[in-house]
């Protein structure tokens, strides 16, 4: 399993070291995924499509479309607004993509839809998005449904959090 490891100066200032040990998808694969779909469901190939897909590819994080249309408009200021916010309902449909949470303001965030389950951590103050797993609570959620007669099917966390570095640093700011 491959593990990618670099560093990420959150918005609070604060260095992040980003170790995923995730297997994502190929860019092939995802190419793959895509070109099915739309043969299946006679949808035309489009150039500007593959754009967008590289694009989230490369950005592999989770993102609002608004995020999107920011990162595709850097790279390629010939794909319209319409087209990205077009192709990411598509994107989901095609198993690509899936919807993994909303922000604080209600706002739909995107991930690759990638088979690892694994649930979410949002600091409030820097908006930072962080992965977890953990056995026990999986464990634990799995036996509080057997107690009602039930089996766990899936489920989804969200902890919102408040990272204690930008308390600190507004905390020195507050006493200059």
């Amino acid at each position: 399993m491959p593990i990618k490891q670099n560093r990420k100066r959150l918005p609070c200032g604060r260095i992040r070291l980003v170790v995923d040990h995730k297997v994502e998808p190929s860019l092939q694969d995802l190419t793959d995924r895509l070109n099915n779909y739309l043969s299946k469901h006679r949808l035309k190939k489009s150039h500007s499509r593959l754009a967008i897909m590289d694009v989230i590819f490369r950005r592999v994080r989770h993102f609002s479309i608004p995020d999107l249309v920011q990162l595709v408009q850097i790279r390629r200021p010939d794909i319209a607004f319409a087209t990205i916010y077009r192709s990411v309902p598509l994107f989901v449909s095609a198993g690509i993509l899936k919807k993994s949470l909303s922000d604080d303001v209600g706002q739909s965030i995107y991930e690759l839809d990638s088979e690892v389950h694994h649930d979410h951590i949002i600091c409030k103050n820097c908006a930072e998005v962080f992965e977890f797993h953990s056995v026990p609570i999986e464990s634990q959620l799995s036996k509080v449904a057997g107690s009602h007669g039930l089996s766990l099917v899936s489920h989804e966390h969200v902890l919102w959090v408040e990272c204690d570095y930008f308390h600190q640093r507004e905390s020195r700011h507050d006493s200059l």
